[in-house]
């Protein structure tokens, strides 16, 4: 009985797994580190994620950071219309 893939289609295979889970790992885990969560359980607790609430003065915080990029996003693609 012989094997039904060659090398370079079993090195393919190999590769594109692990490419595919390096970058589920990195995506996870970057958007790990922007979350307010306290505790993460991911495999057994499949994503579970306690999360801080924002104070009141968090909040505001980030609303007006929120104005302010969509304010300097407007001033950009304006001036991108007027050229």
């Amino acid at each position: 009985m012989t094997w039904w893939l060659n090398s370079v289609e079993l090195v393919f295979i190999v590769a594109s797994c692990g490419a595919c889970f390096g970058g589920f790992v990195a995506l996870t885990c970057s958007n790990m580190r922007m979350s307010r969560c306290k505790k993460i359980k991911v495999c057994c607790g499949c994503a579970e994620c306690e999360r801080e609430n924002l104070s009141e003065s968090e909040y505001e915080k980030e609303l007006e950071n929120q104005h302010e990029i969509e304010h300097t996003l407007n001033q950009n693609s304006q001036q991108q219309g007027e050229v």
